[in-house]
Formats: structure tokens, sequence, C-alpha cells
């Protein structure tokens, strides 16, 4: 028994120097942790990156940065955004100061995506206007870098937001197509560990989003056919217990392009159909996990609910709509903002 114990001890060994913290640095595997261990990794990072004796100080802040934005999109939490965004920026200086243009590139990147995410939650189109300029500037910078394909894609989401407030059938095809070269070359770096699926599912279900909102707007359900296409076999790719967040995120989707669909063309089993795959759902994500995604998820069941009652003109499906409504808002309780 002792050798036996001896021997396991041995395979499992490894010359690799310990890491801080849970994921080692490995932002793919953010997803699996809840809010509690999340926290936790962004106190081990800031460690590692403060260290004197840290090797490559700079990478070790640029992974703090990326913890940090995680912990900021779970929750809302400014001071966490504020950390990302530091973290971020100190990375490009150091970089820059050591002539690294690549990881220059992916830093000045995740600087970009801390001020995306700032105007997402807080409404502030300043920092998206900032963060057109840096996404730019990794493209130029590192041109053929997972950087700049992630870059590309982040771009052409802020460049097609235009396309839900105005435009017709052909204008969002073609924004949806704007998707298609972003995502091909981040599929092309997605062995390496600047890119993960989650990243690159991310940016098929903004393209997702965009049918929805512009099918919504006009009216037209084809645009809600080709969304649901797109979201049943993104759905096929996802292990949820893997990557819990993107999965949940498909399927809040899918539900939605389901009820806008049966909204457009009248047919309440759609409607029906999003609000079974909402309830499904919620009983694989929790406001531990991630309190702004539960509350995503709530506000979806609710509009699914509403749109349900709408259509049958059954007064229960209002009441559990508010609930769901209620819900979310406790969630964000803590954020008003």
């Amino acid at each position: 028994m002792f050798e036996l114990g001896r021997e396991l001890k041995r395979l499992f060994e490894t010359d690799a120097a310990p890491r801080d913290g849970l994921t080692g640095g490995d932002s793919a595997l953010l997803e699996v942790l809840d809010i509690d261990l999340l926290r936790g990794e962004c106190r081990a990072a800031d460690i590692a990156a403060g260290r004197i004796s840290a090797k490559e100080p700079h990478q070790r802040r640029l992974e703090a940065a990326r913890v940090w934005r995680e912990l900021a999109r779970r929750t809302g939490d400014a001071v966490a955004l504020r950390n990302a965004a530091l973290g971020a920026e100190r990375a490009v200086k150091g970089f820059k100061t050591a002539n690294k243009s690549k990881t220059w590139a992916a830093a000045r990147c995740e600087q970009a995506m801390s001020a995306m995410l700032g105007a997402e939650l807080y409404g502030d189109d300043g920092l998206n206007a900032a963060a057109e300029v840096a996404l730019k500037d990794v493209i130029a910078a590192a041109p053929a870098s997972a950087a700049a394909a992630l870059a590309s894609g982040q771009l052409v989401r802020l460049q097609v937001q235009q396309a839900l407030m105005r435009g017709d059938y052909d204008d969002a095809r073609r924004a949806a197509a704007a998707f298609d070269a972003p995502i091909a070359a981040l599929g092309a770096h997605l062995r390496s560990r600047a890119v993960n699926k989650s990243q690159v599912a991310e940016l098929r279900c903004e393209r997702a989003e965009l049918l929805i909102g512009c099918g919504g707007r006009l009216g037209d359900a084809r645009l809600h056919e080709q969304a649901i296409v797109e979201l049943d076999a993104l759905a096929e790719r996802l292990d949820a217990a893997y990557e819990p967040l993107a999965a949940a995120r498909v399927q809040v989707l899918r539900a939605g392009a389901r009820v806008g669909f049966g909204e457009v063309s009248g047919r309440i089993e759609e409607i029906a159909e999003g609000v079974e795959i909402l309830v499904r759902e919620l009983d694989g994500l929790t406001p531990d996990h991630s309190p702004l995604d539960w509350a995503r998820m709530q506000q979806a069941l609710a509009v699914a609910l509403q749109a349900l009652g709408e259509a049958s003109e059954t007064d229960r499906a209002f009441d559990h709509a508010l609930s769901c409504y209620e819900r979310a808002l406790w969630a964000t309780r803590r954020q008003p903002a």
C-alpha cells in the first residue's frame, strides 16, 4: 500500500514551479469557479504579479487583469473593473518598455475589453470610443496574432451595433456576415492559450444577438430563424461542465430567438419552447456562480413569460413574469448602477 502511494506521488510530480491560484493563469478555467473562488483567484493573481521574485511580472499582471475583468463581468463591481483596467494598463506599459509587440498587443486588447465592459455595465459610450482606438492599435501592431483576431471580433462588435437601430434586412445580413472573418481567425488560434472556446462562442453569440435584435425591430422571422440555426449548432459544441457560463448564455439566446420568432410568426408553441428552455437552464446556474448571468436569465424568462401571457391571454404567466423581474432586481441590489 505504501509502495502504491509513493508510485502515485511520483506519477503526479512535475518539474514545473507551483503556480498561484487554481487556474495557473489559464483563463479558460475561470468559468468553473464560483464567485468566492473567483475572488480568491483575483487575490492570488495580484500576489503573483506583485512578488519581487516573479518571472515575467508583466505577464502576471495581464493574467490578473483578466481574472479581475471576469469578476467585474459577473458582479458589476466597479472596484473589480478598475483593478482590471489598472492591471492591463500596467502590463501595456511593461511590455512596451520590454519591446514585446505580441504581448503588448494582448495587453492592449485586454485594456480595450475592460473599457467595453465598463460601457456595457454603466452605459458610458466614451469607453467604447477609447476601446475602438485600442483595438485598432492591436490589429496594426500584431496583425497575425491571436490578440489581433480577438481584437478584430470586438471591433466588428462595436461597429455593427448601429445595425440594431437602423437599416433593413439586407443591412442586418451584411452586419452578421462581418463576424465571419474574425470568428474564423479566432478558430485558427483556438489551440493557443490566448484563445479559448468560450471566446469564440461569445463572438458567435454577439452575431446571434444582432440577428435577434434586428429581427425583432424589423418584424422579420427570417433573421430569427437564422439565429436559431446558429445557436442550436453552437449549443452542441459547448460542454456545460467546462464552459457553464458560455453554455448558459447560448441557451438564453436560443430561448430569446424562439420567443422572438413566435411573436413575429404568431406561433405560440415557439414561445412556449423558449420558456421551457429557460426553465431547464435555471437549475444549472445559481447566483452564487454568477449573479449577473443569473439575473439575465431571470430577465429573459420574464420577457418570455410576458410574451406567452400576451399570446395566450393567461394572467398566470404575467404573475410568474413579475416574480422573475423581481428576482433579477434582487440579484443586482448590491450594484445599483
